[in-house]
């Protein structure tokens, strides 16, 4: 094995695609340049199986087969010759150890040395191990900045979400809790805010302001005095403009309306929600 893990190769990572900026800053996420590639995910075989010399035999085989890829030049082919090999002899701590060398990918190939050496210690895995660690720590500590920024991220997207949920939930209670009263020139009116604060403090007028068909009547008798007689015999029509004379003050240009408006509400005129009623009765 030697000082030659992993074996450099063609569009395969070598130590040169690790940067050695150690003074770089720690919140930098290209401190190192990863491989491209994902991580080989190769089969490392089952090492509790029994293997028998047939076994063995044929593990034999392939490794002499990944050899000759090996001296072709043929990388990948010699990897997945010596996964085959491995499969059928997952004992064999040369098999790792000569896999480890073709991989052409740090991570990979610390794993496999690990095996090898778990499985029997050579000096030439140690060795090797001990070459490619430092990189492979620095990999590792890359890793799992990027995941810990990448989760930070999540949550603050998560956080951001949440606050425009609860303001938009919080925007559409307000658009309920009142209609939209829009009464041109109210804020020149002494007393209208008086006016609104009883309206909206009265949960049975509040309701039936939301009735299409009070409303529809309010906004023609606002335009049209004359029509109250259309709807004497409506009683929730009736109802609702005799508690608002009531409440409002009744006839003529006084009462505890300002402004002298219809049942004492002239002036600016009194707009129902989505409905228009200028001028005066």
């Amino acid at each position: 094995l030697g000082a030659n893990v992993p074996v450099s190769q063609p569009n395969r990572p070598t130590e040169n695609s690790f940067s050695d900026d150690s003074g770089a800053d720690e919140t930098s996420e290209s401190e190192i340049v990863l491989p491209k590639e994902p991580v080989p995910d190769l089969d490392m075989g089952d090492d509790s199986i029994e293997v028998t010399d047939e076994l063995r035999e044929k593990a034999e085989e392939k490794k002499c087969e990944a050899m000759a890829k090996m001296s072709d030049g043929d990388f990948t082919g010699a990897v997945d010759l010596f996964t085959e090999a491995i499969k059928l002899n997952p004992q064999s701590s040369l098999f790792h150890a000569r896999r480890a060398r073709m991989i052409g990918n740090w991570e990979a190939a610390y794993r496999d040395l690990q095996t090898s050496l778990r499985l029997d210690y050579s000096d030439d895995a140690n060795e090797a191990i001990k070459e490619i660690e430092p990189k492979h720590k620095r990999i590792f500590e890359h890793n799992m900045k990027y995941e810990r920024k990448r989760q930070e991220k999540l949550e603050q997207e998560k956080r951001e979400r949440i606050r425009k949920a609860r303001e938009e939930r919080e925007r559409a209670q307000r658009d309920t809790e009142k209609p939209d009263f829009d009464i041109p020139g109210s804020g020149n009116i002494p007393g209208m805010d008086n006016m609104f604060s009883q309206l909206f403090n009265d949960p049975e007028l509040m309701s039936a302001i939301q009735d299409p068909e009070v409303m529809k009547a309010f906004s023609e008798v606002c335009s049209n005095p004359a029509a109250m007689d259309k709807y004497k015999n409506n009683p929730k029509v009736m109802k609702v403009i005799e508690k608002m004379k009531n409440r409002f003050g009744g006839g003529g240009g006084g009462g505890a309306m300002p402004g002298g408006m219809p049942f004492g509400m002239g002036g600016a005129g009194f707009n129902m929600p989505n409905q228009s009623c200028p001028g005066k009765i």
